[in-house]
């Protein structure tokens, strides 16, 4: 049963629309809210430039300094940015005692694909380069960074690099072609998400690129030879089908995978800090993630 703090959470949730803002004040007002909300005391942020790269790094107060988790916000790949994940990954480098190093990768229309996806690629190797072993690297997303997460992931599978050792992704989006069954089986539940806005952020991403890709939408690639993913979705998603096949896909190939589907959840649920829902999911990924450690 959904929590009551949840039920009054939902209440106050707004869905999202295409209106005549200017993305770059979108961007900006959402960064600086964000700003606004406290992290837990015991975390320490450090800015980095890395290859070019604006990135954050989030410290518990006992961190385990050889491991590293390497995090891509959500946002469409038009908005977001370390900012807008600063409290949330701040709680996840607590609890999981694992630096987070949370990456602000260029973001379309000005810089479309393939750019985000090399910035990704390029902190990856960066760390390998400075020493740290691949075993000891996990990734993590939410929303449309899982979409970077996971062609990041093939595109070093492909490569015949050194994978990290797990991945976790929060309700993501992977399919940005918008087939999936759940955009009609949960529209009237869904309390977050359009999908009229997934379609106009998957447009600046791609440009004229066939949203059918296995490099533009990386559920429809081979996923075979990955690492252990977890993935967590929310039951009242549109886009829970993109969860479910991604699933259903790794196990078919004769992956790794854990799916967790949670009862009346939105689109990244996690973000609320005070939701016994967000902190039960927290202690699920680092439940995950402590068999790496």
């Amino acid at each position: 049963m959904p929590s009551q703090k949840s039920k009054e959470i939902r209440k106050a949730l707004v869905k999202d629309s295409i209106n005549d803002v200017p993305i770059i004040q979108k961007r900006k007002e959402w960064d600086d809210y964000s700003k606004t909300i406290d992290i837990p005391e015991d975390v320490t942020v450090i800015e980095e430039s890395i290859k070019g790269v604006f990135c954050l790094w989030l410290r518990s107060e006992t961190p385990l300094n050889d491991y590293v988790l390497v995090y891509m916000h959500g946002g469409g790949l038009t908005e977001g940015s370390v900012f807008t994940a600063r409290e949330w990954t701040a709680r996840l480098a607590k609890r999981t005692q694992i630096p987070v190093l949370s990456v602000d990768y260029r973001l379309a229309p000005e810089h479309p694909y393939p750019a985000a996806l090399q910035d990704v690629l390029a902190i990856y190797k960066h760390l390998l380069d400075v020493g740290y072993d691949s075993k000891k690297i996990f990734f993590a997303a939410d929303s449309s960074g899982c979409n970077l997460a996971l062609s990041a992931l093939i595109t070093l599978r492909d490569g015949q690099a050194n994978l990290p050792s797990a991945a976790i992704l929060v309700s993501p989006s992977i399919d940005l072609t918008l087939s999936g069954e759940s955009f009609e089986t949960r529209l009237a539940v869904e309390p977050l998400v359009t999908k009229e806005v997934l379609a106009f952020c998957a447009k600046q991403y791609t440009q004229d690129i066939d949203l059918a890709s296995p490099s533009i939408s990386p559920l429809f690639a081979d996923l075979s030879g990955l690492p252990n993913i977890m993935i967590q979705v929310g039951d009242h998603e549109i886009l829970l089908s993109d969860s479910i096949s991604l699933y259903e896909s790794i196990l078919k190939v004769g992956g790794q995978a854990k799916l967790d589907v949670w009862e009346d959840m939105w689109h990244v649920w996690h973000y609320f800090s005070d939701l016994p829902e967000a902190q039960k999911a927290l202690d699920d990924i680092s439940e995950f993630l402590s068999p790496y450690l």
